[in-house]
């Protein structure tokens, strides 16, 4: 049986809560901690879906995401937000454009694992 990959971006200061959960649900979980990091994995793998986290980052840096989510096509994108963070008008236009779903923390995981299904 082919692993399930998933590309987990991890933008400012997060848990390693969201991977390891992937982890023992069977995914194979390829980390990125920025952006640089996520475009080389995926020069690299066949990836059909990424997480993007955003942790306790400036919601001002998201600018770049923009180009990373963009560049990504094939790629079903989730995020994992603060409910506080979905206030940035930068973040709302992101979801709006290029994620197929998003969950705020703290992570209702069966929600999650059925998004990701």
């Amino acid at each position: 049986m082919a692993s399930r990959k998933i590309l987990c971006v991890g933008l400012g200061e997060h848990s390693s809560e969201v991977p390891d959960y992937l982890r023992g649900a069977g995914w194979e979980v390829l980390p990125a901690a920025d952006l640089v990091a996520a475009r080389r994995t995926q020069a690299h793998h066949s990836i059909q879906v990424g997480v993007l986290l955003v942790g306790d980052c400036l919601l001002e840096q998201l600018g770049p995401v923009d180009e990373c989510l963009r560049l990504s096509p094939g790629v079903e994108w989730v995020g994992v937000f603060s409910a506080e963070a979905l206030d940035s008008d930068v973040l709302r236009e992101l979801v709006l454009n290029y994620f197929f779903d998003y969950h705020t923390q703290p992570l209702n995981w069966h929600e999650f694992e059925l998004t990701l299904g």
